[in-house]
């Protein structure tokens, strides 16, 4: 029985054909595939036809022959407590998975480790969480590690990719990232021969992967692929990823194009008491050369073609160009002419996202923070905040000239942990919307819940609890908290730590 039969057969339709499925998958199932012919349901005889071809198709699986690795090596570090360790486990199934960044920042910082039976789910969370990864790879201990060894599924844990070449040829396509990985720390020639070679028949995904590793391990030998390929292709990430890498290249000629054309249209003079300011000189055409650097003639519906054009080119120099491109330490603070004020914010927006830089992300937040389109500010800000560690967020955003609805929206897209006393004012526009009814849904009132300071846990509840009426967002709110504070005083009764773990 042929695999391609059966599936033909349930494509087409089993009214549509005989009752005939062909030979016997293996001999010792002829008669029970003999009878297959004589069921009243063509339909229910092609499942029992998939069924016996499924059983003859495992059965006939060699086992693997492996080496029996070594034991892993006893912990020199306390687990944590067992209630903790069941809240885990419910955390992983519960609408409260976002806490169990929290839970391991925790277990992280009193230097307690994640119990073995916790850790597939741990590290499967950090699979597809990569801001977790630093502190998870903290609480699985010697075991963690270990497990990692024994496959190629969590080597961001290890960062031991193996570098045998047959990974390349024959393996999936997280194997073929590891060897890539490796390679272009150790012989980028040798990576970027592999991609020339790959790329024509490659996916989109497997390319934007190619381009993405190229930003983190910038090399002359890739400027090839990548200004040929990576930096015209289709899908935008790809493109955007070899703008980076390129621009990490310093004599790419990418690059030097790049700065070439941004300091065409750039002017800077002097007005007011000779204080410097900042203007722009509009390209009149676009130029065909252009487009091999991956910038686009046609605007979207409801732009201008120049506007266009210049937002392309001056979002493409990273922030740290600037000073040097405008004779500038601080352009952050020069004057801007009004005709052009709002495209330069722009593409310091989009130059941020495009290269981030947190050393400068501060005075760039501050401008734009005094704009007065309220939509570039709060899609700016919290794009920008993505090159931010998590923990960081609301030391960044806590200075930052906000109204209370606008801080309100940040938290709700950012989810910062919160702490009352170093964010006074991000606090109280979170738990604000509890007592004076601000609009808010049941999966807003749970991040808001999130963020809140677990130290001011009991009192939010103490003064929720003395609402008359409570709305379902809040209910879920005060759910929130109990939770948090259940998990949370598993760890404060081992380590006697006051009124849970403190966020500061």
């Amino acid at each position: 029985m042929k695999q391609s039969r059966l599936l033909k057969t349930a494509l087409i339709g089993t009214n549509r054909l005989k009752s005939e499925f062909g030979d016997t998958p293996h001999a010792k199932m002829h008669a029970l595939w003999s009878d297959l012919e004589a069921q009243p349901d063509p339909a229910d005889a092609l499942l029992k036809a998939a069924a016996l071809e499924h059983a003859a198709w495992h059965a006939g699986v060699k086992s693997k022959k492996v080496t029996k690795p070594e034991p892993c090596q006893a912990e020199n570090q306390p687990y944590v407590p067992q209630g903790a360790a069941v809240a885990a486990v419910d955390l992983m199934q519960s609408a409260y998975k976002s806490f169990i960044a929290e839970w391991v920042d925790v277990a992280q910082r009193n230097g307690l480790l994640a119990p073995p039976r916790l850790l597939p789910a741990l590290l499967s969370h950090g699979d597809v969480n990569p801001g977790t990864r630093a502190s998870i790879a903290k609480v699985v201990g010697h075991r963690g590690l270990w497990l990692a060894a024994q496959s190629n599924r969590w080597q961001w844990l290890s960062g031991d990719a193996s570098v045998d070449d047959s990974l390349w040829k024959n393996g999936t396509m997280m194997e073929r990232r590891l060897w890539l990985t490796h390679q272009m720390q150790v012989a980028p020639e040798k990576a970027s021969e592999a991609i020339v070679h790959s790329w024509p028949g490659d996916s989109p995904e497997a390319r934007e992967v190619y381009a993405e590793l190229a930003a983190r391990y910038p090399h002359t030998e890739h400027e090839v692929w990548l200004q040929k390929w990576a930096v015209v292709d289709r899908r935008q990430s790809t493109r955007h990823q070899a703008i980076q890498a390129l621009m990490k290249i310093p004599q790419s000629g990418f690059r030097q194009r790049s700065l070439q054309r941004a300091g065409d249209i750039l002017g800077s003079g002097r007005k007011l008491f000779s204080k410097k300011h900042l203007t722009c000189i509009q390209p009149e055409e676009f130029v065909a050369e252009w487009s091999t650097d991956g910038l686009r003639e046609k605007p979207p519906a409801g732009s201008g073609p120049k506007a266009f054009w210049m937002l392309q080119i001056l979002g493409t120099i990273p922030l740290r160009d600037w000073p040097a491109l405008v004779d500038n330490p601080e352009p952050f603070t020069m004057k801007i002419d009004d005709d052009w004020s709002d495209l330069v914010l722009k593409a310091w927006r989009a130059s941020a996202v495009l290269h981030p830089d947190a050393e400068l992300l501060q005075p760039l937040l501050h401008r734009l923070s005094a704009a007065k389109n309220e939509t570039l500010q709060i899609s700016s800000l919290v794009a920008l905040l993505a090159s931010v560690k998590h923990s960081e967020v609301a030391d960044v955003l806590e200075p930052l000239k906000l109204s209370q609805v606008q801080k309100f929206e940040l938290l709700l897209r950012c989810q910062p942990p919160l702490s009352a006393k170093k964010h006074p004012t991000l606090h109280k526009a979170a738990t604000d919307w509890v007592f004076n009814n601000h609009p808010a849904n049941r999966p807003d009132a749970i991040v808001l819940a999130g963020c809140c300071d677990c130290s001011e846990i009991a009192g939010l509840l103490k003064r929720i609890s003395k609402l008359d009426n409570l709305s379902s967002p809040v209910e879920e709110f005060a759910r929130a908290l109990e939770y948090r504070n259940n998990y949370l005083r598993h760890f404060a009764e081992l380590h006697e730590l006051p009124g849970g773990t403190s966020s500061d």
